[in-house]
């Protein structure tokens, strides 16, 4: 029910309304009158107060100023609604709501309330007489609902949600007869006046912490249209009527034209029950629209200082627009319709799930709000509306070789990325980098995988021979399991070789499937001194295995004299599969022209150059998202071998690489690459025949593959502006490991008989993986190998 007088719509807070000898019961005129007391100035501390959830910053944090000076906990203490929505977790952000104006239409403000200095808008204005000195507040709920937003953070009294917000007092509050000493009654044309005043004035949030159950005005309609049509988002109260009913306009809200524009606010209590006093959505589209914030026993600034405690969705309002200012100065290149559905979004669920008819979409979260909402992504241009990858789906594998690279490298530590609101956030992306483990993988080293079977057809001629070979791997009788090993039910087996090889008097050849790269590149004297004794020791003798583990194709053995060999050898990588899985080795091909030379008759070298293609690799390394999905690479490998034969079954060997790796493709934000140099080498000495005729021991001293020079262009995204451009860093970094892997190992491997054979290892490692902060480690490995 309303009363109409010279053409002004009135609402008074409570109680009867009279005017001109005409009467009308004003239910719930004011959303901050009942249910709840006014309370007594206080000035102390709180007798009771519950602690707010401890302050924690967003993962990632967004960009925002840093406060001036922190909020104290008594300040944070004094008023429990703070920690209830999550705000510390805004100060240790530095989210303060610095730059943004909230306009307060309502009684006034104490304009020389300290908590208040130097940010009250100097376009406040009381619109009823249209002058400032008219400002004052006579009721305290203006100043109450100030202190919530806004009250700074000087270590007296309270802070607000937003305590670097400008305020905008807009004194709306009717004067005159009929209007009793500190009552609240407020004019429909009156607010319709402070709306279009607050925009003007750049409001970009309006707190309406009143409300009635009557229609409201054309004119009053009017403004609010006006003004979240000017993008300004309304927080406006839901009643205090006991039968639940929100007022308006909060219940304006659940609207097609409202969505996201006007949100309506409900109480609850330290518990985050619903107060018996609050409006609620009641169902339908408003329960989508509506939240809920503290509205009982706030304490908050009053006038002439000190602290009150009140009770009311009033107080449960400015709650939200502190964290919507929050929220606009943290991300300033958010709409406030994108901050209003933030809010909604981010809401905390109360009551049943999802958006319910008490709670709506439930309690305001600012820890929430302030975090990444949706999939991050990276722009990988200078606008945030173009092309971008995926956060998640961002990641570098890099090769061994390249151990500890990029580790400490500055540039990924502040990278820009975007959530599903374009907001940008500081991610550190060396954790998108993986790298091998530098550990020693024991069960590896005692278990090779699945029994096998194999078998081979031999055949001879008169000027040579020939044979067919297979070998086929079976059901492992053990597998690796989260807790050890473990027994398998697979009963399948692979097929792992297929090959064909030959021999006459001038060469010998050996084409197949699944051949490994040893089969193309091993020379006659490291072979014979290295062979089936080291472990894994093909990454330093031979580290083209370590880029291309086995394929289809072949090799062969020319002999150029008697003491002369050319090796010629091609490989195509296969998608083989091992162990009943898919390997997952990259699409590679390999070359390899190689000289094997009798020098003397103890010594033998050998001289190799390797060429190997890898697709969508580099360096044994995988890219994927903002680094790059297709990156491939050619790699140059020149090789020296020797063996020399000292007597009495000793045997010296050495083996050094020189590699030079081109990286092309694309690089995503690794551009420009140098040419990547890199090195092996392996020394050491066997003996055989140690304890028997056949037995074998050996000694070796090497470095795996590693990277020794290499950069490149790291270009991310750092920042955006307001429009939506982004700014890019571009910066030469180092790709090349700190640390150096040296391995020593001694090895000895002996036939116990026809079909057990015993073999063991003793290795240590030097800054394992090429890793300079791993520790240094040690192995020893016992193995029983019996024959079916």
């Amino acid at each position: 029910m309303a009363i109409h007088l010279f053409g002004r719509v009135m609402q008074r807070c409570r109680g009867i309304c009279c005017v001109s000898g005409l009467c009308a019961i004003a239910l719930a005129a004011c959303s901050g009158g009942g249910g709840g007391s006014s309370g007594s100035v206080t000035s102390g501390p709180p007798t009771t107060s519950p602690n707010p959830t401890a302050p924690s910053l967003p993962a990632p944090g967004p960009s925002a100023p840093i406060l001036p000076s922190a909020p104290s906990d008594a300040e944070i203490f004094r008023n429990y609604g703070l920690g209830t929505i999550n705000a510390p977790a805004a100060y240790s952000a530095g989210a303060n709501g610095n730059g943004v104006t909230v306009a307060i239409i309502d009684s006034g403000i104490d304009r020389d309330n300290q908590e208040f200095a130097g940010r009250i808008d100097s376009r406040s204005i009381d619109v009823v007489s249209g002058t400032t000195s008219a400002l004052g507040d006579t009721n305290g709920h203006g100043t109450h609902i100030a202190g919530i937003i806004g009250a700074a953070a000087n270590d007296s009294g309270i802070v607000g949600v937003s305590p670097e917000a400008r305020i905008l007092a807009l004194r709306a509050n009717a004067r005159g007869d009929g209007v009793g000493p500190g009552e609240l009654l407020f004019f429909d044309d009156d607010v319709a006046r402070a709306i279009d005043r607050a925009a003007d004035s750049g409001a970009k949030i309006i707190n309406l912490s009143f409300g009635k159950l009557e229609a409201l005005s054309g004119s009053y309609e009017a403004a609010l249209a006006r003004a979240v049509a000017r993008d300004i988002l309304i927080i406006a109260s839901a009643g205090n009527d006991p039968s639940g009913q929100t007022t308006l306009p909060a219940s304006l809200a659940g609207s097609s034209e409202a969505r996201g524009r006007i949100l309506a606010v409900g109480a609850v209590d330290s518990s985050e029950t619903i107060a018996g006093f609050s409006g609620q959505p009641g169902g339908g589209v408003l329960n989508e629209a509506f939240l809920v914030a503290p509205g009982v026993d706030i304490r908050s600034t009053a006038v002439g200082g000190g602290l009150e405690t009140r009770s009311g969705t009033s107080f449960a309002t400015p709650h939200v627009s502190g964290a919507a200012a929050v929220l606009k100065s943290a991300f300033p290149s958010l709409t406030m319709r994108q901050i209003g559905d933030l809010l909604v979004a981010a809401a905390k669920d109360l009551g049943p799930p999802g958006a319910d008819s008490i709670y709506g979409r439930g309690l305001i979260d600012l820890r929430a709000a302030l975090a990444p909402q949706g999939g991050m992504s990276l722009a990988s241009g200078n606008s945030v509306a173009g092309s971008s990858t995926s956060l998640s789906e961002t990641e570098l594998s890099l090769g061994a070789a390249f151990g500890d690279a990029l580790s400490s490298s500055a540039a990924l530590d502040r990278v820009m990325a975007l959530d599903a609101y374009d907001r940008p956030y500081s991610v550190d992306l060396t954790g998108q980098v993986q790298r091998r483990s530098p550990s020693f993988q024991l069960d590896d080293l005692l278990i090779d995988g699945p029994g096998q079977h194999q078998a081979s057809m031999p055949a001879s001629f008169a000027d040579g021979s020939a044979g067919l070979g297979w070998q086929a791997e079976e059901t492992r009788l053990w597998d690796r399991g989260p807790t050890g090993f473990q027994q398998t039910d697979q009963d399948s087996a692979v097929l792992h070789r297929f090959d064909f090889s030959g021999s006459d008097q001038e060469i010998s050849w050996r084409f197949g499937y699944g051949l490994g790269a040893g089969s193309l590149v091993s020379s006659a004297p490291m072979h014979d001194a290295t062979a089936d004794l080291f472990w894994q020791g093909s990454a330093m003798t031979m580290p083209e295995s370590t880029l291309i583990e086995r394929g289809i194709g072949g090799a062969t053995r020319h002999r150029l004299g008697e003491r002369t060999e050319l090796v010629l050898g091609m490989m195509q990588s296969d998608q083989m599969e091992s162990f009943d899985q898919e390997d997952s080795q990259a699409d590679a091909r390999m070359f390899h022209l190689g000289l094997d030379h009798r020098a003397s008759e103890r010594l033998r070298l050998a001289l190799g150059f390797s060429q190997v293609d890898e697709d969508e690799a580099f360096l044994g390394s995988s890219s994927d998202g903002a680094f790059g999905d297709d990156a491939s690479a050619s790699t140059r490998m020149m090789t020296l071998r020797g063996d020399y034969t000292l007597g009495g079954g000793f045997n010296l060997f050495a083996s050094g690489t020189v590699a030079q790796t081109s990286i092309g493709g694309d690089q995503g934000m690794l551009q420009d690459w140098s040419a990547v140099q890199s090195q092996a080498f392996a020394m050491g000495v066997t003996r055989t025949g140690v304890f028997g005729s056949i037995d074998r021991i050996g000694l070796m001293v090497g470095q795996p593959l590693r990277v020794s020079d290499a950069s490149a262009t790291l270009d991310v995204p750092t920042s955006r502006d307001l429009d939506g451009n982004v700014e890019r860093s571009r910066e030469r970094v180092d790709v090349a490991p700190e640390g150096r892997e040296i391995d020593v190992q001694l090895s000895y491997r002996a036939p116990l008989s026809e079909r057990f054979r015993l073999g063991s290892w003793l290795m240590y490692r030097r800054e394992p993986g090429h890793d300079a902060e791993a520790d240094d480690d040690y192995a020893i490995g016992l193995r029983l190998d019996h024959q079916f």
